[in-house]
């Protein structure tokens, strides 16, 4: 089925690493980005009987003593957090970087899956492509710096990765990889393609008809003197500019 697709099937590789890194970046519930235990739990919690929170970046979820270990179970409501427990420039910064990930990894997505179906693009438009999932690997690398918030590095306190930063890990890998298959290589439209090749057979063609025609008739050319070599030649080079135009075109 692919030979029906405008670019061939190499668009359908960035398409689907850059959706599995879409939907695992939204495959978090917003309270489970990192484990946060200590002093800070206790504070957030106002209580000393719990040794750890599920926190994200604007909730937090408590976990349950049972089966001999503290776990939560994702069907427990979020618990929202104060403004003033969250406002730390870094718990801030990290949750603008992961959203801007989501949003841009999100609409670079859907632009693959256009291409990708039924949408004939230049060169410089699916590098640019590619130049967004970049964007939405750096902002999810940045959003890492969340674990440098105060609440994290205060004495007594401790953050460690849970399923929202694993996830955001996963995805960030996705993006790079996204990236890179689109800004390595541009496949041709196939209608490009048969074009190009077309081209280049009429003008090989048309290249040798001098050639044979010096070969059957040396009188002619001999008799009409370097006016005709010239027009031969003059006729080739404006071929050949035609030629490079064309490809010059094909690689915007």
């Amino acid at each position: 089925m692919t030979f029906l697709l405008p670019h061939g099937g190499y668009p359908l590789l960035p398409a689907t690493l850059s959706s599995m890194a879409w939907i695992t970046s939204l495959s978090q519930d917003g309270c489970d980005y990192a484990k946060l235990s200590g002093n800070a739990a206790f504070r957030l919690t106002n209580t000393e009987s719990i040794p750890w929170v599920a926190v994200g970046f604007n909730s937090y979820r408590i976990p349950e003593y049972y089966a001999d270990k503290w776990q939560f179970q994702y069907s427990d409501d979020c618990i929202s957090i104060d403004n003033e427990w969250n406002s730390d420039s870094f718990w801030q910064f990290a949750s603008v970087m992961s959203t801007i990930s989501t949003i841009v990894g999100g609409g670079g997505c859907l632009f693959l899956w256009t291409v990708a179906v039924g949408l004939v693009v230049s060169k410089r438009t699916w590098r640019w492509g590619g130049i967004q999932f970049m964007i939405a690997t750096v902002c999810n690398i940045l959003s890492f710096l969340w674990f440098a918030n105060r609440r994290c590095t205060e004495e007594g306190s401790e953050c460690s990765l849970l399923y929202g930063s694993k996830a955001n890990t996963a995805s960030l890998t996705f993006y790079a990889a996204a990236s890179f298959s689109i800004l390595s290589k541009y496949p041709d439209p196939k209608v490009l393609k048969l074009v190009k090749k077309n081209y280049d057979h009429e003008f090989q063609q048309f290249k040798q008809e001098p050639i044979q025609q010096l070969k059957r008739e040396p009188a002619v050319i001999q008799s009409g003197g370097d006016t005709e070599i010239e027009k031969v030649r003059s006729t080739q080079r404006s071929a050949l500019d035609k030629l490079s135009a064309m490809r010059r075109e094909s690689y915007r």
